[in-house]
């Protein structure tokens, strides 16, 4: 285990902010801290970069406790949205900040994609380019465990998708464990092994992006996700993804088609069954505005109690 955080409490002028937080990293693993705004994710992550001070609980990196450890001495790597790179520093000069090898700013430049550029000034780069540059120095010292706060929110969304489908690759096959702060669910989702879905400055549930969408724990986690919706059940509520219903002419459950569009590359049609909006896989959907029949397939679909 890379990263332990255990009953983590941070107070900010006296209002609790982070309410008992518990969380792991392990090596090559990547954990999203995911949330709305102001529920604790980014305050989280500075406690543990020691940018914040915690009230109560325990950090520990590779066993040791930093409890009282002073920022720079916790031997973490950061990666914000900005970057904040240093701009009378080349390319070079800012990847080499945090480390004295030479041959550590070469490697580095070579696998950010960043080869030829080291002499350049850091202004003359584009924003993916400045964001590598980032990348590569909170990397370069060999940190166990590298903490990223939205660090992809100020690139175009191509290549925001191009470089964190990059890095993340990079991060899992050099071992380097990663917690990263974002408000994007497909983000999360996408990138992440394990999410840490948070609401007013608690863990609502920790699992694989699967487990949140499949088997969620709370109505707060199904609605946002958004990847499902509740239908009632004999038992409870039933969670319901896209790939869980189908158009049948025979089918027993109606709705309304609302809307038709393409997600991922997949046709799909917003259904209102009752006063629910559900997606479905849009294969022999009627015309939107018309009446359909579906029936639910698969198995093992999670059941809240109402």
């Amino acid at each position: 285990m890379i990263l332990s955080v255990t009953d983590l409490h941070v107070e900010l002028g006296g209002t609790p902010i982070v309410r008992g937080v518990d969380v792991s990293v392990d090596a090559g693993e990547v954990v999203a801290l995911l949330g709305p705004s102001g529920c604790g994710k980014t305050t989280t992550l500075r406690a543990i970069a020691g940018l914040e001070t915690a009230s109560a609980g325990r950090i520990e990196l590779s066993n040791r406790d930093l409890v009282g450890v002073p920022a720079h001495e916790r031997g973490l790597g950061l990666v914000f949205q900005e970057g904040a790179l240093f701009p009378h520093l080349t390319v070079r000069g800012n990847i080499g900040f945090a480390t004295k090898e030479a041959r550590r700013v070469d490697e580095l430049l070579a696998l950010l994609r960043l080869k030829g550029l080291g002499d350049r000034p850091v202004h003359a780069l584009s924003g993916g380019q400045r964001q590598r540059v980032a990348l590569g120095r909170a990397l370069a010292p060999r940190p166990a465990l590298l903490l990223m706060d939205e660090p992809f929110g100020s690139l175009d969304t191509a290549l925001r998708i191009e470089l964190r489908s990059e890095f993340f690759a990079l991060a899992r096959e050099t071992g380097v464990a990663v917690l990263l702060v974002t408000h994007d669910q497909d983000e999360a989702a996408s990138c992440a092994d394990r999410i840490a879905l948070m609401q007013e400055g608690r863990i609502a549930q920790l699992g694989s992006p699967e487990d949140l969408r499949r088997r969620p724990a709370s109505r707060f986690v199904v609605q946002f996700m958004g990847a499902a919706a509740l239908l009632p059940g004999p038992d409870g509520d039933i969670v319901t993804c896209p790939e869980d219903l189908r158009f049948d002419p025979e089918g027993s459950i109606s709705g309304i088609v609302e809307a038709l569009e393409t997600a991922g590359g997949m046709p799909v049609a917003h259904v209102r069954i009752d006063d629910v909006l559900v997606r479905v896989i849009a294969i022999g959907a009627p015309p939107v505005g018309e009446t359909a029949t579906l029936t639910r397939v698969g198995s093992g679909h999670a059941v809240l109690s109402r």
